[in-house]
């Protein structure tokens, strides 16, 4: 098995493993792809018991693919969770051939900052304190310094800290003063932090600094009450989500309609599910509720298949975001005019943190702020 965005679990074949398989871990928007040699299958199961029979009717059952000699398949992530997978051939997957996935719901790599904790008087440029900060949850900063200096998390009242006492609320030592040394501070949660050193004196003259910290974007659900001729015949409105939001279409048991994406926002004169830019998401059935989750960027358009439910405008376009880039884009456009950075040809999700690093480089900090 390995993961189609470069990580490669271990083991990297699928076949009956001398010691269990280890828990995996994927980013929704993953694939992972199982390949063997000799006759094995794949099926997405409910949980870590191996099964008595594979039955695609039951809750939690899933083909992936029957068993065939020498072949492969492959599964897309498109919602977080757990995931359990395994050989349908009896015996295989009591031999072992089971295995686990953890699915996160975005991938963010973790940012790490360096922060020289420095003596006022040795500022390069010389500034009055250090400039507030932003990260993400799940970043880190490493403070090291030379001379007497330590780290403590404190609540900032608006002035310095008499004493530093870690019973007291929002204290926290991070280092003791020492002459030279270095502290990490991890955040697991959003918030405002402020940070001080606590020699006397040191918080008075500068030593201190702030950092706000943002969650990731919460994802969204969509509901749509799915009929054809909605709002009394004008139809659905164009919609717009980001990654990871997922849209979920109803309709009761009288009614017979179907979710299919399709390629553009005409109504096919032929509804070939394998054909470029279809997909079956759910099939024509009386009484449904489909669940759509947005893995990427891009323009979704969605209909109902069956009569003429397409024509009577059982139709609705999406227009679907990257939240992180939007952010980037953001942050950009509030930075002086005067200092200008080309965007860096990186992979999706990894602008926002190249060009606040080249900003940062500039001197430009005090500017993050939304």
């Amino acid at each position: 098995m390995e993961l189609s965005k470069g990580r490669s679990p271990d083991p990297s074949d699928w076949s009956p493993p001398k010691d269990a398989y280890e828990t995996q871990s994927a980013w929704v928007g993953d694939t992972v792809n199982f390949t063997w040699t000799g006759n094995y299958g794949v099926w997405r199961i409910p949980d870590g018991n191996c099964p008595d029979s594979y039955d695609a009717s039951k809750d939690g059952y899933y083909r992936v693919s029957d068993a065939k000699q020498d072949s492969y398949a492959t599964y897309k992530f498109k919602e977080p969770g757990t995931y359990w997978f395994a050989s349908p051939v009896t015996g295989q997957c009591k031999a072992g051939m089971l295995v686990k996935y953890e699915v996160k719901p975005y991938k963010y790599e973790p940012k790490y900052y360096e922060v020289v904790w420095q003596w006022p008087s040795d500022f390069n440029p010389p500034r009055e304190s250090y400039k507030d900060r932003q990260a993400w949850v799940g970043d880190t900063v490493n403070y090291t310094w030379t001379g007497n200096h330590g780290l403590w998390g404190i609540p900032w009242t608006g002035k310095c800290p008499e004493s530093y006492d870690s019973s007291k609320d929002g204290y926290k030592e991070y280092s003791a003063p020492k002459n030279g040394g270095w502290a990490s501070v991890h955040w697991d949660e959003a918030g405002d932090y402020w940070y001080a050193c606590p020699v006397k004196g040191h918080c008075e003259a500068g030593m201190r600094q702030k950092w706000t910290v943002k969650d990731y974007y919460k994802y969204k659900k969509y509901d749509i009450d799915w009929k054809p001729n909605y709002d009394n015949g004008a139809g659905y409105k164009d919609r717009e989500a980001y990654v990871g939001d997922w849209v979920e279409f109803k309709w009761p048991e009288s009614a017979q309609y179907g979710v299919w994406r399709i390629p553009e926002g005409k109504c096919p004169d032929k509804w070939d599910e394998y054909a470029d830019g279809y997909e079956v998401v759910y099939p024509l059935s009386y009484g449904g509720d489909a669940k759509y989750r947005f893995d990427k960027p891009g323009t979704y358009w969605f209909a109902s298949p069956g009569g003429t439910n397409c024509k009577d405008k059982q139709l609705i376009k999406w227009t679907v975001k990257d939240w992180f880039e939007e952010q980037a884009v953001r942050k950009a456009c509030k930075l002086s005019t005067s200092c200008t950075a080309p965007r860096p040809p990186q992979p999706r999700h990894t602008f926002f943190a190249t060009c606040r690093d080249w900003y940062e480089e500039q001197g430009y900090y005090a500017e993050y702020s939304d």
